[in-house]
């Protein structure tokens, strides 16, 4: 009786750990993009727009006013992106050229955001 009372004992912490264990890999998540605009422009009316392989439109976000030497972080890449790129209104809409989602970190320059079309 004893050994049954360890064996149950044994099968009831080894359920309990396999438990915890698939706990931790279910949950899913989501890598963070951080932007910095290290230009002299204010970019105005500021997006992230991230897309799939087939260009589908993701996830579309107004992050308002990105000032020159700010810094918006915390961006969440949505399941299913792939790319993203970045807008911003001056009179007319201007956007970037496509980035990958493994870039996590972008510094804008003067260079970068003047190339924008």
């Amino acid at each position: 009786m004893k050994h049954i009372s360890k064996i149950f004992t044994l099968l009831a912490i080894l359920t309990l750990s396999l438990g915890f264990a698939s706990c931790s890999e279910d949950e899913e998540s989501y890598p963070e993009l951080t932007i910095t605009n290290n230009s002299t422009y204010t970019l105005n009316r500021f997006r992230v727009i991230f897309v799939n392989d087939d260009l589908e439109t993701m996830s579309d976000v107004d992050y308002g006013t990105l000032y020159p030497n700010e810094t918006i972080s915390d961006i969440v890449i949505p399941t299913g992106a792939t790319k993203y790129y970045m807008a911003t209104y001056q009179d007319q809409w201007f956007f970037s050229p496509y980035y990958s989602v493994s870039i996590r970190k972008l510094k804008l320059d003067n260079s970068t955001v003047g190339q924008w079309k």
